[in-house]
Order: C-alpha cells, then structure tokens, then sequence
C-alpha cells in the first residue's frame, strides 16, 4: 500500500506541475546549467515563456546557480501558478533579506493555499535570518497553528543554520508533536524535525503517548503511520530510554514493517531488562529471516545496559554466538564490535578466541577499542602491506585511535605520515583528517612539504578530490601562511569541485573557472533514451524508473555506465539497515569512480522509500555512486540528486546486505 500511494501522490503532483520538468528539447538550458555558466539570455528565454513546463526548467536551473541576483526576476512570476518550485529555488539560493520578506509576504497571505504556505516556511528557514525566526515563531503563537502546516520543517532548517531561539523551538516542535485528526504529513514532519534537533529530557512522556497511539494505529492505511513511528523510537533512542512497557515492548518485536522493526532493534536495547526471559526475546532477533535486522541487533546490543547478573548472561551468550560462526559475515562483525564494547578483553584472548571467526575487516575495526595495547598496534602495524585496499583502510582507521595512550609513538607517527604521503586517496584522506595536533605540531615542516608535493600531483585528479581537500584542512592546522599558499596552488585547479572548493575558503568574490562540460553529449544522448533499469541482485531483482525530467544529466550518467558494463559485478559496499543501500564504487571500498565528476542536480523531490539518488562528497562531486534509501529522510531532501525511483521489487532493497553483488543492470 505505502508504494502505491507514493507513487500515485508522485504522478499527481508532476500533473500539477509542481516540479520542474526539462524535456529533451532543453539542452541548451541543460548544458549551461551543466557547465555552471548559468547564460543569462538561455535562461531568461526560459522565465518568459508561456510554457509552464519551461518556466519551471528555469526555476530548476536557477536554483542550482548560487546566485542570488536572480530573485528579483523570480518572485515575480505567478506565485498561484509556479510557487513551489519559486520557493525551491529561493531555499536553494540561500540566505537574502529580499527573499525573506517575499516568503512572509506569503506566509501571512490567506489566499494561499496549505501546500503555497508550507513551501514558503519550508524556504524561509534557509534564507531568513533572526528577524525572519522572530517572525515565524510569533506568526505560529498569535494564530494558534492555523494554516502553519510547514512549521516543523521551516524551524529545522533555522536550527541547522543556528539562527533562533533552541529552547523556543524545542518548544513549539513539542507542541506540534500531538496527533491531529489522523496521522498526517504533520505529525511526521514535527517528529523528524524533534529528532534531528535537540530532544529534551523533558519529551519523554510526550513520545511515549505518540508512540503509543502511533503503534495502536498500525492497522490504518495511512503513510504516515509508517513513516512517523521509526522517528519516534528515534527519539527515544536519543535519549537512551524506552519505558518499561512489556505491552509496547512485544508489539515492536512482532512488527512485520521492515522500517519500524529496523529503528525498534536499536531503540529496545535501552529497555530495562529484568529477567532472561525478556532478555531472550530480544535476543531472538538474531534469528530473523531479513539480514539487516540480525545485523541491526547486533550493532545496537554494544548500547544496552544491565544488571551484573544480566551481563554475565549476555557474555556468555554471545560468546557462544561467536565461536559457532553461523551468521552472515556483517552480523558476525557487528556482534562482535559489540562484545568488545560491552567486555573488557584482552589483545591476546581476542586474538587466540576469535580472529579466525570475525572476518578481518571487523576484527581491524575492533582492535581499535584496544588502543592503549602495545601489542594491538604492532599486530595491525604487522598485517597493513600485506592486507587489501578495504582491509587496510580499516586498520589505519583502527591505528589513528592509538595516537597519544601508547609508548610506541614514533612508530605510530611515522606509519600516519606515510599514509599521507601515499598514493591511494583514503589513505591519505583518513591520515590528514585524523593526524593529532601534536604530531601536526612536530612534523610541520615534513608535513608542508607532503602536502604541496601531493596537491601538485593530484589536484586535477577528480579520484582525489577528498583527499586534496583534507590535505588543505590539514595545512591549515600547520599555519595560516601554508594553508593559504595551497588554496592558491588549488585556486589554478582545472577539476572544478577542486577549484571551487578553493575559491570559496579563500572568499573570492568572483566565481570560479566554471565546469568545462566534460562528457555532456554522451550524458545528453542517454537522458531521455531509457525509461526503466532492471536491478539483478544475488538477492533477487527491483526495478527503477528514470527521472530525466528531473536530472537528464544523472539519469545520462547511469546509463552511460550501465551500457559499458560499469556495475556489473559490483557490489553493494555499503549498507545502512533501515536508510540506505550504496552501490556504485568500482574498488568496492565507499572512495571509487570514474574518471570524472558530474554536478548535482537537487529537486524538489523527497527522499521517500525506494528513491535513487547521487552519493557525494559535496555538491558537484557525483560521480558512479548511487543509493536507494529504505525509508523517508527530510534531511537529504535538497542535498542529494534523485534520479530515479524504485517501482517493482522494494521487498528485495529491504534484504540486500553489504557486499551483496549486483549481477546486472538491464536498461529498458
């Protein structure tokens, strides 16, 4: 039921010409979009034209342009007509005192209707300032929420720019949090917004009874019902409380919603166990048929806390557990971690008990945990040139943790700076970001040289963009001078993210070299060519449909790689359970690609179940990697390109697990 009303509520709102909608005669608003040169007259051509189709194309253009020069010409077209995608752009322009007043001109309009109003909240959180937060929150109070659905989101965005009150919009957030008539796209957008904000002490009564009533309604065929509940075990688990509620307890897991039985998983591992009974039932998990829920438990049992007896208990069993090694190798890993968070164990019994049934990868991880063990780090030191790529990222990840609690320091120091001076860029990423200040300190000379020497030689290099960017943030840690001879060195990059990457920490008012377009006709060729892809996985097949109207560019990119065979074999090298599967990395390590960037290309579009999107490391920086989320996420809404959306086999995104193989990808 939940697919079939996203994807009808998805084809209604693309009738009312609420999103943006290139077509495949666009291509020259594409290209300078593309390009990030933004021609005045293209896209002037494109505001004037009676085509609402074709205003909307600009709308989507302009907002992927950062330039705040464009809002006098936009908040004057038909509101009435074009408002959702005029408030789109306007969040994406960011912060502008013109753009602000035009929103709360709008806000405060009663003509508008409920969804012109929530549009308007929604971008007024990412261009106000104080005065706009003053505003908002005194509108709300003297008119007693009528016609404020929209308020949630719009104080989200306030609170992660740090503009307003804290308390105040704990405050109205708690307020909101109530269940209206029936669960609605309210109630879920105040629970999403309560716990990404900060969740008082305080709420705890208040969750429990939503949480309550949500769970109650289960049996309704309502989204929201679905949505809203794993943000309220969120909450809860912020907290780190869940009440002791037997009744509520055996509800959550009996839940057959893959969603809510993910975030039940780790909200329940703060319920006050008293017996081993109850114990045991969660334990049971451990045995369910979806290996992300098994991984899940796994993961969140290193929380839970229990009486010594209790403890004892859980020892044992997971002991047990351990040593028979009858669990997929990510549930065997993450119950492991779990164990040497939970029990204070010695290198040596680790390394005699359980290497040979922990796969290494987690075994490196969780050597990290023992880092003032002398012995730990010589082991890890030992297997790092022997080891693979994703073995070794995980060892230097583990290593970094030893850095000021053992007498081995030279030798730590030396292996961190080597990693810096390497040639593969997670090492050196890692290693930057994670080099101690005292280190930094002692070795500034040796590290200046490192870092000019490696930004010479990659950045032109798009595989080492993150790497170049974490070399910069550490020659900032050296001193002033350093860091800002290598943004000028970067500055003259010709890879743009590079560029603009430099650009925009040295605070030049100009903009930087634009995107050279590189690969546009084969991305343009495949846009609009396909309309499905057929997923096949070694845990069955799903289905996507293609959103070039909304992303020509990545939906290009997808086909472009799919027609050379790109991600066959491939696996999925990522897997959050109960938010994302990431495929994509031809290394299979999460630091992969091709050999180019593409640039983002946001839409109005929610990051609902089922969505495929671009990963990035920032806008601009896409490249082969891509996800599908498993639930509904506000929080990438904006951030990420969506291109694509899950239309047959989500059941099978559910039960796909990291290191799972995509066999192929058909295009239709």
């Amino acid at each position: 039921m939940k697919l079939i009303f996203s994807s009808f509520l998805f084809s209604l709102l693309l009738s009312c010409n609420i999103f943006p909608q290139y077509t495949s005669s666009d291509s020259d608003l594409v290209h300078t979009t593309f390009t990030r040169q933004f021609d005045h007259q293209i896209i002037q051509k494109y505001v004037d034209s009676d085509e609402a189709e074709k205003v909307n194309a600009a709308l989507f253009s302009i907002a992927q342009s950062e330039d705040t020069l464009w809002v006098n010409k936009i908040i004057n077209l038909d509101y009435q007509k074009f408002g959702s995608n005029i408030c789109f752009a306007l969040g994406e322009l960011g912060p502008c005192k013109t753009s602000a007043n035009f929103l709360e001109e709008q806000i405060a309009n009663k003509n508008n209707s409920n969804q012109l109003i929530h549009s308007a909240l929604e971008a007024l959180g990412k261009t106000g300032d104080n005065n706009s937060f003053v505003f908002i929150t005194n509108y709300y109070l003297r008119n007693h929420q009528s016609n404020l659905d929209g308020i949630s989101p719009s104080l989200y965005n306030f609170y992660i720019r740090n503009i307003g009150n804290k308390e105040e919009i704990g405050k109205i957030l708690a307020d909101e949090l109530k269940t209206y008539d029936k669960p609605s796209r309210r109630n879920f957008e105040a629970v999403f917004a309560f716990y990404r904000t900060d969740v008082p002490a305080s709420s705890k009564n208040i969750l429990v009874r939503e949480l309550t009533n949500f769970i109650e309604a289960q049996s309704i065929k309502n989204k929201f019902v679905q949505t809203t509940l794993p943000y309220l075990l969120g909450c809860l688990r912020k907290l780190d409380y869940f009440p002791n509620d037997h009744k509520l307890f055996s509800k959550l897991i009996r839940s057959n919603n893959f969603g809510i039985k993910v975030e039940a998983v780790h909200s329940l591992a703060y319920y006050p166990y008293q017996s081993a009974q109850e114990l045991d039932k969660y334990l049971a998990l451990l045995n369910d048929s979806n290996p992300n829920v098994t991984r899940s438990i796994a993961s969140s049992l290193k929380e839970i806390k229990l009486n010594s007896k209790l403890m004892d208990y859980l020892k044992e069993f997971l002991k047990a557990k351990l040593l028979s090694n009858k669990f997929e190798k990510n549930t065997q890993g993450e119950l492991f971690l779990s164990y040497i968070n939970l029990f204070k164990t010695s290198f040596n019994e680790a390394e005699n008990k359980f290497s040979k049934v922990i796969p290494k990868e987690y075994f490196y991880q969780a050597l990290g945990n023992l880092n003032s063990s002398d012995a730990a780090l010589s082991f890890l030191l030992s297997k790092f040139n022997s080891e693979n790529n994703k073995n070794k990222i995980a060892i230097l990840e583990s290593v970094i943790n030893f850095q000021g609690r053992i007498s081995n320091e030279d030798n730590l120091r030396n292996f961190i700076i080597e990693a810096i001076n390497s040639d593969f860029p997670p090492l050196i990423a890692i290693a930057a970001d994670g080099i101690d200040s005292i280190s930094t300190l002692e070795e500034r000379e040796l590290l200046a040289s490192i870092i000019t020497k490696q930004v010479k030689k990659y950045s032109n290099n798009p595989d080492y963009q993150e790497s170049i960017m974490s070399l910069a943030l550490l020659s900032k840690k050296i001193n002033d001078s350093t860091f800002k001879t290598i943004l000028n060195s970067l500055a003259e990059s010709d890879f743009y993210p590079i560029n603009k990457f430099a650009f925009r920490l040295l605070d030049r008012s100009t903009l930087p070299l634009v995107n050279k377009g590189k690969n546009f006709d084969k991305f343009w060729g495949n846009a609009f060519k396909y309309k499905f892809a057929e997923v096949k996985t070694q845990k069955g097949n799903f289905t996507i449909k293609f959103l070039p109207q909304i992303s020509p560019i990545s939906v290009g990119n997808f086909c472009s790689l799919s027609k050379r065979k790109f991600f066959n074999n491939n696996s999925f090298h990522r897997v959050v359970p109960g938010f994302v599967i990431q495929g994509g990395d031809p290394e299979e390590t999460g630091w992969g690609g091709p050999d180019y960037d593409i640039v983002s290309e946001f839409s109005p579009l929610n990051y609902d179940a089922g969505m495929v999107g671009m990963a990035s490391a920032g806008k601009d920086t896409e490249g082969s990697q891509w996800f599908v989320t498993t639930g509904d996420f506000p929080h990438l809404n904006g951030r990420y390109t969506i291109f694509a959306k899950v239309i047959k086999g989500l059941s099978v995104v559910f039960k796909i697990t990291q290191d799972d193989k995509i066999i192929q990808i058909k295009l239709i």
